[in-house]
Parts: C-alpha cells; sequence; structure tokens
C-alpha cells in the first residue's frame, strides 16, 4: 500500500490561468501518484488528477472524481496535461502535470485560493491495472 505522497509542490501562473503540481510516490514500488483538489480535505468530491506507470517507462494521466470513499471514475473530459513523468534516483514515481484553474467542466473543481484542500496518496495498481487502494496512509493540506 502507498503511504501518501514524498513531496507535493506547487505554482499558479496568473497570466495563464494555470495550476502546475509536482509530485512524487512515496515508495519506488508506488506504480501510481495522485493529487486531488478537495473541499473536505478527503476523498469524498475531490477532483483528482492521477498518474500510472502502464508499464516500465510509459506514464499516463487520468483526470477523475470521487464521489465516495471508492476508487475514481475517470471524467468524460480529460482535461489534465503530463507535461513530466519519470523514477527519480530513489526509484519514485515523479510527476508534473498541469491544468486549468477553471475548467468548465462539470466534473472538475474550479481551485480557489484558501477554500480547498490539496490532497496526495500513492500506491500499486491491481491485476486491471486500475489504481489500488492506497490505504490509511495518504497526504492532506490546505
Amino acid at each position: 500500500m502507498g503511504m501518501g505522497c514524498q513531496s507535493l509542490e506547487w505554482s499558479f501562473d496568473a497570466l495563464r490561468r494555470k495550476v502546475m503540481f509536482r509530485l512524487t510516490s512515496s515508495n519506488e514500488d508506488d506504480e501510481w501518484v495522485a493529487v486531488g483538489v478537495s473541499e473536505n480535505g478527503g476523498m469524498k468530491g475531490a477532483d483528482m488528477h492521477i498518474v500510472k506507470e502502464v508499464e516500465s517507462g510509459v506514464f499516463v494521466v487520468d483526470d477523475a472524481f470521487s464521489m465516495n470513499k471508492e476508487r475514481p471514475v475517470s471524467d468524460t473530459v480529460q482535461n489534465i496535461k503530463l507535461l513530466d513523468a519519470k523514477r527519480d534516483e530513489d526509484g519514485r514515481l515523479v510527476a508534473v502535470i498541469e491544468r486549468d484553474v477553471d475548467t468548465c467542466e462539470k466534473d472538475d473543481l474550479i481551485i480557489e485560493s484558501y477554500k480547498q484542500h490539496i490532497i496526495c496518496a500513492s500506491g500499486k495498481l491491481d491485476m486491471d491495472g486500475n489504481v489500488d487502494y492506497h490505504g490509511r496512509h495518504r497526504h492532506s493540506t490546505v
């Protein structure tokens, strides 16, 4: 099971109205790492961006949401850009993604200052390549 994120950084480009996230998984054997925007600090109602290593050195990003404490569901409109993904010198998954502050899409939350939590988790994929439960260990910050 994943242990949250080793690190999470973000920056805001006011001119382009974009947010960039740089996240690193906790363990060298993690197969996915995710960052989310949550109004309550948890998964329920969260807008999530999940980077998965689908095969060695091949990474994809999934724009998803979660209505409850369950596996996130992919958004109909995928509007997250994967800028970079790789393994660091310790083998952890490192990803850089970008999204609009307001995507105008029903499954995405508008990112607003001081109103939401940024959540992060990492872990393994199940046998079908889906995100598996990260366990009780995850990271949440304001």
